[in-house]
Formats: structure tokens, sequence, C-alpha cells
């Protein structure tokens, strides 16, 4: 027995518009978290890699202290700046003042 629902015949052939935003849609969502899930995989090679680098002593390249790269320290401070070489005393020291000398 066939039988023919009139309702159902008009949502199928006014359908085909609603349809194809739909397809378009969940498209569009698909594609958006591909994207999202590959920047999430290329932040996480990047991290594994800085590791690597930092745990074969790399890590003064990377502008962190040789101590704390081989220690695995977890702090991001500055490494202190090393102290300047002590002043020469006045009288060893030549100054030239446009052609004076002290």
């Amino acid at each position: 027995v066939l039988v023919f629902d009139e309702k159902a015949r008009k949502e199928f052939i006014t359908g085909f518009h609603k349809r194809k935003v739909e397809r378009r849609q969940k498209a569009r969502q698909r594609i958006a978290e591909e994207v999202r899930q590959e920047k999430i995989q290329e932040r996480k090679e990047k991290r594994e890699q800085l590791k690597g680098l930092r745990g074969i002593g790399l890590g003064e390249a990377l502008g962190e202290p040789a101590a704390a790269a081989s220690s695995g320290a977890k702090s991001r401070a500055p490494a202190a700046a090393a102290a300047p070489p002590p002043a020469a005393p006045l009288d060893e020291v030549a100054y030239d003042f446009q052609g004076m000398t002290a």
C-alpha cells in the first residue's frame, strides 16, 4: 500500500535551499574545527621542539641561562646581569676633551 502525503511532498520540493544551506554550514563548521585542531597540533609540536632544545643545552640560544635550561627549571625570571668590571682609578685614566688630557 502506497500512501501519498502532500505535506511531505511539499517539504521535499521546497526544502532544497534549506538543505543546501545546512550542508554548507556543516562544511564550514567541519573546516573551522580542522583548522583549530591543526593550530593546536602545531603549538604542541613547537612546545615539544623547544623542550627538546632545552634538554640538549640550547636553552641559552633561546634566551635562557644555561643552569635553568639544563636543570629544567620552570622559572621565567631574567638572568642576573653580569657585574661591570671594576672602574680604574681616575689617575690612571687619560681623558681627551677636545685635545685636552687630564
